[in-house]
């Protein structure tokens, strides 16, 4: 199965929020990009930030998040031109997690929960479409790393973390390897393009943040010398066809970002439509 699950004629946008340090402020809409319109549609989840979504066949699937009232969900929805919860029961509540299509599943990993020492997650799972089944994988303690976004590359699924680890899964056991690459950061964004996985952004942890695109080829990444988004963190990125959609984010002035951009393999290029409101701390998916 291609990358992101199949085909896509759009991405999928869920939720976020629109002012920083204002819970108040979530979102719980839904927009839907078709390469040349966003169309918001109504019903679904509640408001939520720092949740997950990945596709799977003629569906997007999310789970959990953030609520205005800083507790975590562990809910499942699944789309397919509407929302629709799923009465199931798997990983514990969390957010900031990340989710990825590997075949005919849907693997989650990681994230934060606020409970025991560190509140961190270091667990995989896998959706097939009607069950969460626990991994138990034996995979690397950075994959509770304070930031982590995956991606799929071929038959694996990509994963790196504010500790600059890069980590690769195989359908069983997580392999980690520190080959290099984008320096230590918050709030990035990942997703594939091809034969590779592109990641942009971040927050530069006591830096300033960061508006640098890299690419990993299944062995190193580089830095790719191109122009494109101004330095953001939390913004959201999916995969449409051979190309990148991008949305929104939140720069180092506080300022909340609605723009779309568009990767193409080479370069990114801004797209001058409307659609959803300034936000930031999104999900996106690749959607039928």
């Amino acid at each position: 199965m291609p990358p992101e699950g199949g085909p896509s004629s759009g991405v999928l946008l869920f939720g976020g929020v629109a002012a920083p340090g204002n819970p108040a402020s979530q979102l719980s809409d839904t927009w839907r990009w078709d390469r040349t319109n966003w169309t918001q549609s109504g019903g679904g989840p509640s408001a939520r930030i720092v949740t997950a979504m990945a596709r799977l066949g003629d569906r997007v699937v999310m789970f959990g998040g953030e609520d205005s009232g800083g507790e975590y969900l562990s809910d499942t929805w699944e789309w397919d031109g509407s929302w629709h919860q799923r009465d199931v029961t798997g990983p514990q509540a969390r957010g900031d997690h990340a989710m990825a299509t590997l075949g005919n599943v849907v693997v989650l990993v990681g994230g934060y929960c606020g409970c025991g020492m560190t509140g961190a997650l270091s667990d995989t799972w896998e959706w097939d479409g009607s069950t969460w089944t626990n991994m138990n994988a034996t995979g690397p303690s950075v994959l509770s790393a304070e930031s982590l976004a995956a991606a799929t590359l071929g038959d694996h699924v990509v994963a790196f973390d504010t500790n600059q680890t890069t980590s690769i899964f195989d359908g069983h056991a997580w392999t980690a390897s520190n080959v290099g690459g984008p320096s230590g950061r918050r709030d990035f964004a990942m997703a594939s393009s091809g034969s590779t996985v592109i990641l942009f952004g971040g927050d530069g942890l006591d830096a300033n943040d960061f508006g640098d695109t890299w690419q990993f080829d299944g062995t190193s990444w580089t830095e790719v010398a191109t122009t494109g988004p101004s330095p953001r963190a939390g913004s959201a990125m999916a995969t449409l066809g051979d190309a990148i959609v991008l949305f929104g984010g939140l720069d180092g002035s506080g300022n909340v970002l609605g723009d779309t951009w568009s990767w193409t393999g080479s370069a990114w290029a801004k797209l001058g439509v409307s659609g959803p409101s300034a936000r930031f701390a999104t999900a996106m998916s690749s959607a039928p």
